[in-house]
């Protein structure tokens, strides 16, 4: 076994893209967490490197797709477990230290294209692509007795804010 940081994240990066295409899906928890025993198959630090690649996802394939595709032939055809990939790109471009530990050939593949992944983040958007919701309050009181007219809807709306 590796002594890899990012392998056990990696394993279930490419379990869930693997659910992805098939029809047997399985979510992030089902496959974590084990039902039988009531714990968990791998650790919380490692639980949340899965869910935020995942939840960068998106975001990263924007930037591997960017204008550049020689950026992701180069990365995505040198590796075979693209899962890893995901990892050690989160890793550098959004995780905590912005930096990749271990080492490895992937990792010097990746860190040749640095400067050139940094400028795209830049391109694309720094975040996970949210989308944003309109700004209501977050309680109302509805008493279905009354039936107001939109007038009244509207300046209590605009009241609350």
């Amino acid at each position: 076994m590796s002594s890899n940081p990012y392998q056990v994240p990696a394993k279930f990066v490419n379990k869930l893209l693997d659910n992805s295409h098939g029809s047997n899906k399985q979510s992030l928890k089902s496959l974590v967490f084990d039902s039988k025993r009531n714990t968990m198959k791998c650790s919380k630090s490692t639980y949340a490197t899965i869910c935020q690649t995942m939840r960068y996802k998106p975001t990263l394939d924007n930037i591997l797709q960017h204008n550049d595709s020689e950026l992701q032939h180069s990365i995505m055809d040198e590796s075979h477990n693209k899962g890893l990939v995901y990892v050690l790109l989160y890793e550098l471009l959004f995780g905590k230290f912005k930096s990749i530990r271990g080492g490895g050939q992937l990792k010097r593949l990746i860190l040749k294209h640095r400067e050139t992944l940094n400028d795209y983040v830049e391109v694309v958007g720094g975040g996970p692509e949210v989308t944003v919701l309109a700004e209501f309050p977050r309680y109302v009181r509805v008493n279905p007795l009354v039936q107001p007219d939109i007038s009244t809807v509207m300046v209590a709306r605009e009241l609350a804010t």
